[in-house]
C-alpha cells in the first residue's frame, strides 16, 4: 500500500475507534461553555480563535442531516484527531522513518491517553493536536533537508581532498 493510503487508512481506523468509543460525558466546564457558546452562535474566543467557528460551521453541516449538537461537535473532535494521526504519519516518513515505524508513531500519538480522550469528548484539544501534527510535517521535512544538504556537502568536501597516492 502507498504512503498517502496506508496514512488514510491508519486516520480512518482511529476515527472509527474514536466513534466507537465516544463518550456521553462532559469534559468539565470547558465543554459545557463550547456548547452554550456554539448554540448560541457566539463565534469569538480570544483563547482558542479557530475552535468556535470551525464547531459551529461544522454543527450546522450535521444538524442538515440530523445530528444533534453535542454529537456533532464529539464527531468534530474524533475527525480532528484522526487528521493529527495522518498528520503525524505523514511527519515521520517525511523524517526518514521506515512504514513500519511511522505506522507505529502515527498509532503511538492517536493512541496516548490524552489523544484519545480528547477524541471522544467534546473538547478543543483534538483540534489543537490536529493543528499541531499539521505543523510537524513542514518542520520533518525542513529537519530532513537539513540532514541531506549537511551529508551531502560533507561528502562532497571528502571527495575533493586529495588522494595519497
Amino acid at each position: 500500500m502507498s504512503a498517502p493510503r496506508t496514512g488514510i487508512a491508519i486516520a480512518l481506523a482511529m476515527l472509527v475507534l474514536y466513534v466507537a468509543l465516544g463518550q456521553n460525558a462532559y469534559h468539565g466546564l470547558d465543554a459545557f461553555s463550547y456548547l452554550d457558546m456554539v448554540s448560541r452562535g457566539e463565534l469569538h474566543n480570544e483563547l482558542n480563535i479557530l475552535y468556535q467557528p470551525t464547531a459551529y460551521a461544522f454543527a450546522k453541516l450535521c444538524a442538515a442531516f440530523g445530528l444533534p449538537l453535542y454529537e456533532a461537535m464529539r464527531l468534530l473532535s474524533a475527525i480532528a484527531a484522526a487528521l493529527g494521526v495522518f498528520c503525524a504519519h505523514r511527519a515521520a516518513l517525511q523524517l526518514g522513518l521506515a512504514p513500519a515505524h511511522a505506522m507505529a508513531a502515527a498509532l503511538g500519538c492517536g493512541l496516548c491517553p490524552a489523544v484519545l480522550h480528547a477524541a471522544t469528548v467534546v473538547e478543543v484539544d483534538a483540534i489543537l493536536f490536529a493543528c499541531s501534527a499539521l505543523a510537524w510535517m513542514p518542520f520533518a521535512r525542513t529537519l530532513r533537508d537539513r540532514k541531506s544538504t549537511r551529508l551531502n556537502s560533507s561528502h562532497s568536501s571528502v571527495s575533493r581532498m586529495p588522494s595519497s597516492a
